[in-house]
């Protein structure tokens, strides 16, 4: 299984299984790799996925990877990207090898373009899997990583 799409509007989806990837994998998650694309929505959606990566990896989650465009089109987008994630879940754990970083039960990298006004709304959403890096791993949260501008 493969999550690496980036998500306009998923909603009512279900994944199960396992998310294994390599080491250097970025926007990787249960559900889907990206979910910010242009004013997304992920809604009454749920990821049960095992999300296992190795070193070196960013942006791991366990309903999608990150909640902006994608990391090749993040330097030049010039508007801003909003991103909603409701009545949503995830129950697998999420692990990443040493030196991982921006990993999350929900969502790995939450965070807008420096400049421009996206935001991100998560709402009646949870995580329950756990969260876990190697050895110099950082930026690990229980239900998101971290992000600008969010609102819960």
């Amino acid at each position: 299984m493969s999550a690496a799409c980036a998500v306009r509007t998923a909603g009512q989806c279900n994944t199960a299984g396992n998310v294994n990837v390599g080491e250097r994998a970025y926007n990787v998650g249960g559900l889907c790799g990206g979910g910010g694309y242009r004013d997304g929505t992920i809604s009454d959606s749920s990821s049960s996925c095992s999300v296992i990566g190795g070193d070196d990896c960013s942006g791991l989650g366990g309903l999608c990877g990150s909640s902006y465009f994608s990391w090749m089109k993040w330097t030049t987008m010039k508007e801003y990207t909003s991103i909603t994630i409701s009545d949503s879940f995830a129950t697998g754990d999420v692990t990443g090898g040493d030196r991982s970083f921006e990993l999350g039960g929900l969502c790995g990298i939450n965070y807008r373009k420096f400049t421009g006004d996206g935001e991100v709304l998560i709402s009646n959403s949870y995580a329950i899997g756990d969260v876990t890096g190697g050895s110099g791993s950082e930026d690990l949260g229980g239900l998101w990583r971290g992000s600008w501008k969010t609102v819960i």
